[in-house]
């Protein structure tokens, strides 16, 4: 029997006779399974029941404590796949609990943010901190019927989601149309995709809002606070907007049909794609707007929107921009195709270039302070000579370009080595150089408003016609030097010949300043304090006065030849003629007095 076993097949008997302990109480069966073992091996009956014998032996002392072992681990698997049984019942019952009553709880909840809405007094609604919560909540099941998980389609999604078994684990899409809520604090709610049609929201705070693709269409919303918010893809059409506050409001793709917006501010606000047709823009500031060729209607505003202060900036298509000087401050320029673009000299602190395509752009003596370029796609031939930017800029700026950057800008912070730097025509204002070596710098005509120089070197610096005012702060060894060659732009400032022109004094204050014979030619002086000021023989052509505050100015002489006179307030104004206003763009918008309407041949409203 020796010579007919080996190692492999020892272990192989063993298998067997683990097998046949399971027979143990079913001796017919146990005797044929011994006998087909003996087979398979080539042993006889009397060989292999001696094996068996042997077998049994050795495991008789373990036998006992093995069976229960067997017996324990039988119960603890069987008493596990109920647990889980239950589990799973228990789950199934839940989630049919849910499905069965989603409504009755979103019913609740919507109940309860219905009455923090509706409660509040409306002469305290300013103080309404759990207002802003309870509109999120109403709006949340627009929110979620416009945002499908991955891979699902817009279409797709809405068709699953109100399927009954999924529809409890989302909220409905709530109408809050014609609610009234004139006056409100709800700065910065997030209502995207939200039905707001017919609402009232004259005089409430919106800044910063989220309403991308909001339904607001006949709408309330004059003097509205809209600054900084996202209007994205919404409906305005037919909305009143009348001197709604909009400064860099995104409005990308807006439908504003036949929306009234006389009076209201868009200053740098996005109007790529918008539908401006039949709408109303008179008095509208619309400075450093965007807009591209799927704005419409874009025939009529193609001319009209640059002339006003807008950029043609084209999403996508390359279009060569010749963007030079302009001021982009804050606008949201990201994604956008800017190759080959001319920004030499442009002011694009705090604009967004995220993933913008700035390949053989020219940024030479731009202002790049604060701006975005995380993604920013940029080559060797990309321009950047005589920029200026700042730490926050170069913590976005793509690492592989940052050396060139390094070598070619300059960088404007605390204790910053700018000896010899060519900074003319620079956007300084509000910036911090603290201790900064300036020294044989060339500042001329560098706005320096607001700037903080405590403690900066200025020795041999040039301060050619500096702008500066009150709030500029220098060490006084420097103030002679100021005094001498810079231009203070405060109240009563003795400017006169001053050379201020293609310079943006926007919203200046100029009130009783001397700017006798001053050159203000192509000056942007929109919205600019002048009141009392002494303007004779000043040359304001092609200048920018949009409602501008010239009342009781001295104009006499004065050339105004294309000067943009809408909105200007020119009532009082001396040594003005009706020859002298005509010579400009947009006169009869202009405020007069009665008897200088008379003068003008315009009719005198009572």
């Amino acid at each position: 029997m020796s010579e007919k076993l080996s190692n492999d097949n020892a272990e192989a008997i063993i298998a067997k006779f683990e097998e046949l302990e399971q027979l143990g109480e079913k001796p017919f069966e146990f005797k044929v399974k011994l006998l087909q073992i003996a087979k398979e091996l080539d042993l006889s009956l009397e060989e292999i029941q001696i094996l068996w014998e042997h077998y049994s032996q050795v495991n008789q002392e373990v036998y006992s404590s093995k069976k229960w072992l067997n017996y324990s681990w039988l119960c603890l698997k069987k008493l596990r796949q109920t647990i889980m049984f239950l589990g799973q019942f228990s789950l199934l019952f839940g989630v049919i609990i849910f499905v069965l009553d989603a409504e009755k709880r979103e019913k609740a909840s919507r109940n309860q943010s219905w009455q923090v809405v509706n409660n509040i007094d409306p002469e305290k609604i300013n103080a309404s901190a759990g207002r802003i919560e309870a509109l999120e909540s109403l709006n949340k099941g627009c929110e979620q019927e416009q945002r499908p998980p991955k891979f699902i389609s817009i279409n797709g999604w809405q068709t699953w989601r109100n399927l009954p078994i999924i529809q409890g684990f989302y909220a409905n899409c709530i109408n809050l149309n014609k609610l009234n809520l004139k006056g409100a604090n709800l700065s910065p709610i997030q209502l995207p995709w939200s039905q707001l049609k017919e609402v009232t929201l004259i005089e409430a705070n919106l800044e910063n809002a989220n309403l991308q693709g909001a339904e607001l269409s006949n709408s309330m919303l004059s003097k509205v606070q809209l600054s900084g918010a996202n209007l994205e893809d919404s409906d305005l059409s037919s909305s009143s907007l009348i001197e709604a506050q909009m400064k860099g409001t995104k409005l990308r793709n807006t439908n504003l049909l036949k929306a009234h917006l006389m009076g209201a501010d868009l200053t740098g606000a996005d109007l790529r794609g918008a539908n401006l047709i039949d709408a109303n823009l008179n008095g509208a500031n619309l400075t450093r707007v965007i807009f591209d060729r799927q704005t419409q209607p874009f025939d009529k505003i193609k001319d009209y929107l640059p002339d006003q202060g807008a950029y043609f900036i084209d999403f996508k298509e390359k279009t060569k921009a010749d963007l030079e000087k302009a001021d982009l401050r804050q606008v949201d320029l990201s994604e956008t195709n800017l190759e080959e673009a001319n920004l030499r000299g442009a002011n694009l602190g705090q604009a967004d270039l995220k993933g913008s395509n700035l390949f053989t752009a020219i940024l030479e003596r731009a202002n790049l302070r604060s701006t975005n370029f995380q993604q920013a796609l940029l080559n060797e031939e990309t321009q950047f000579q005589q920029a200026i930017y700042d730490e926050k800029m170069e913590k976005t700026f793509p690492r592989k370009w940052r050396e060139k950057l390094r070598k070619t800008a300059y960088k404007i912070q605390e204790n910053a080595q700018l000896n010899q730097a060519y900074l003319v025509k620079a956007y300084l204002r509000d910036a911090n150089l603290k201790r900064a070596n300036l020294r044989s710098a060339n500042l001329s005509f560098a706005d320096l408003r607001n700037a903080d120089l405590t403690g900066a070197d200025l020795t041999g610096a040039n301060l050619t016609s500096v702008l500066y005012d009150v709030g500029t702060r220098f060490s006084e060894q420097f103030r002679p030097m100021f005094q001498k060659s810079a231009y203070n732009l405060d109240v009563g400032s003795q400017l006169i010949r001053a050379n201020l022109g293609e310079l943006d004094l926007e919203n200046v204050n100029l009130v009783q300043a001397n700017l006798q014979g001053a050159n203000l030619q192509g000056t942007n002086l929109r919205q600019g304090m002048l009141f009392k000021a002494n303007l004779e023989n000043a040359n304001l052509e092609n200048a920018n006065l949009i409602d501008a505050d010239l009342n009781q100015a001295n104009l006499k002489n004065a050339i105004l030849k294309q000067a943009n006179l809408e909105g200007a307030n020119l009532q009082g104004a001396t040594g003005l003629t009706p020859e002298q206003v005509k010579q400009g763009k947009s006169w009869e918008k202009a405020i007069y007095s009665p008897d200088f309407l008379r003068k003008l041949g315009l009719k005198v409203t009572p």
